[in-house]
């Protein structure tokens, strides 16, 4: 989700917005695939998971209901471009692990942890997910 926003407003903060012809913004989802597809050229990796935030409620809010509430609603150019993304993902056959009640750092942590004989790189795209917990995975950032 991290890097679906980034996409998003790393053009859109100056007002410049990219459209298909259906007139849908794609902004956001064009900055996704295209730092998706330069981290799966650049590290060549044998197994690619995107994992997805199902929304804005998580055991976090429930805990400390201020947890992000500085956060406003998704911008209306943006909530077109979730399922697009997701699309995408899915049509490079890329699996997605997501669970209800959590953020997208919280499954993406539990995927190293499950894959127990494996090494790899976890890519994270916020601060927040530099943290693993294995030392089997290593994060390039």
């Amino acid at each position: 989700m991290a890097l679906l926003f980034r996409g998003y407003f790393a053009t859109a903060v100056h007002g410049n917005y990219m459209y298909n012809k259906e007139g849908i913004p794609t902004n956001g989802v064009h900055g996704f695939t295209k730092h998706m597809l330069k981290a799966v050229e650049s590290f060549t990796p044998t197994h690619v998971v995107c994992c997805w935030d199902l929304g804005s409620r998580t055991f976090r809010t429930e805990l400390f209901p201020a947890y992000k509430g500085n956060r406003s609603a998704p911008e209306e150019q943006m909530v077109p471009q979730f399922a697009m993304a997701r699309e995408i993902t899915d049509g490079f056959g890329i699996p997605s692990i997501d669970a209800v009640n959590y953020e997208a750092m919280t499954p993406g942590d539990a995927s190293c942890a499950y894959a127990e004989e494996a090494e790899g790189i976890f890519l994270p795209v916020i601060r927040t997910c530099f943290s693993l917990p294995t030392r089997k995975f290593r994060s390039p950032l």
